[in-house]
């Protein structure tokens, strides 16, 4: 069969690439071309075949047309900035979480235009917060706000479903929760992008599901301030000082709301057997797994609650604070052959974000073909995602 060359140029496929931060080394590789030929193709010496263009489009995730753009488009300006397990020096978005924030992005349009005029009563619904206000009362509205009962968040925290239930309590109120892959928690624990009419939480897959509950919560305050973020949970050097008052104020309402202070006190007498001394690391894991949050939440919670110091807090060496690797879905094409990859797809994607174009489809508002691009699977794997979701297929 002939295949036939393509009219495309150069200045557009060199666009491509470097959108979503691929060298010419990397790129040749996942396009199984040699390093010379994309040259040439950067250089306007040769074009690609169709099916090189196809698998282009596929590989810098970008759609087909766009690349047959006489020019390049504006570029996507992904947030900068995250919640991060420490804080990262030199730091550069990579070819993976580039291209998983514009997929984000790409649903937050999606959703936006599926809702409509709907999409404005999103944000009508949420409460007034500012940085000025009082912390521990805020997480109690916050907790009342999502339907969060301390007996429920205990149970689930027992099971390890915490993460899972908040994410449908949170949902509930229009949030788009979507979590990422293949990104080291030292580079993004988190984030929020607030500046669109359907906000989304975006969530690291590899961190530990007490940091993912945390994070959560925390994201959540920024989408309510209409802020990002700027920063890790707290500064390595163990002090508040100067920092980010916006940072600050949404890691105290999130341990506000996952750690309720009266609560919260009760299981550290319970748990502490030497109260003089500092908790120890055994105490404080103890302490943060009944509630279902990291030990450096915990422990900063306590600190805030004058139950410990800031010395205690440089004894733990945090760049090694607890997280795990999660499963991830395999690179090019789709294995639907493997136990966990309808799992992923639904967490990935968000549950809201599945109902609401599969809503669409039946309302006939969109065709089979948008609901396969929409939600990125075959026609024929549709009915194995909705079981997976929850949602009639």
């Amino acid at each position: 069969m002939t295949s036939f060359k393509t009219n495309v140029e150069s200045e557009v496929l060199v666009w491509a690439r470097t959108s979503v931060k691929l060298s010419q080394e990397d790129a040749a590789r996942k396009l199984g071309v040699s390093i010379s030929t994309l040259e040439k193709w950067e250089a306007g010496e040769a074009s690609p075949t169709f099916i090189q263009l196809r698998k282009m489009a596929e590989v810098y995730k970008r759609p087909l047309a766009v690349l047959y753009l006489r020019r390049p488009p504006a570029d996507f300006d992904p947030i900068k900035s995250f919640r991060r397990l420490v804080r990262a020096v030199d730091f550069e978005l990579d070819y993976a979480l580039t291209t998983n924030l514009e997929r984000v992005s790409r649903q937050q349009d999606i959703l936006l235009d599926l809702l409509g005029e709907d999409a404005r009563e999103i944000r009508a619904s949420f409460p007034d917060v500012s940085v000025g206000d009082d912390a521990e009362s805020t997480g109690a509205r916050f907790a009342a706000w999502i339907g969060l009962d301390i007996h429920d968040q205990r149970r689930w925290a027992r099971t390890g479903a915490l993460a899972r239930e908040l994410t449908k309590l949170i949902e509930r109120k229009g949030i788009l929760i979507t979590q990422v892959q293949r990104i080291d928690p030292g580079v993004m624990r988190g984030c929020a992008l607030t500046d669109h009419p359907i906000p989304a939480i975006v969530v690291n897959g590899a961190d530990a599901p007490s940091a993912k509950s945390f994070t959560l919560i925390h994201e959540l305050v920024h989408i309510l301030l209409r802020t990002s973020d700027s920063a890790d949970i707290v500064p390595l050097t163990g002090t508040w000082g100067d920092y980010d008052a916006t940072e600050k104020f949404c890691n105290l309402v999130a341990a506000t709301t996952l750690l309720p202070r009266e609560y919260f006190r009760q299981s550290v007498t319970r748990v502490r057997r030497h109260g003089s001394a500092p908790v120890a690391e055994e105490e404080l894991r103890t302490i943060a797994a009944e509630f279902g949050v990291s030990s450096q939440a915990a422990l900063i919670r306590m600190i805030g609650l004058g139950l410990e110091s800031w010395e205690t807090y440089r004894m733990f060496d945090w760049r090694h604070a607890e997280h795990e690797s999660t499963a991830t879905e395999p690179e090019g094409e789709e294995r639907t052959d493997l136990p966990l990859y309808y799992p992923l797809k639904v967490r990935d994607l968000g549950r809201l974000f599945i109902e609401e174009v599969r809503s669409a489809y039946d309302r006939h508002d969109i065709g089979s073909s948008e609901l396969v691009d929409y939600l990125d699977v075959k026609w024929e794997n549709i009915p194995k995602l909705m079981k997976q979701a929850g949602l009639p297929s």
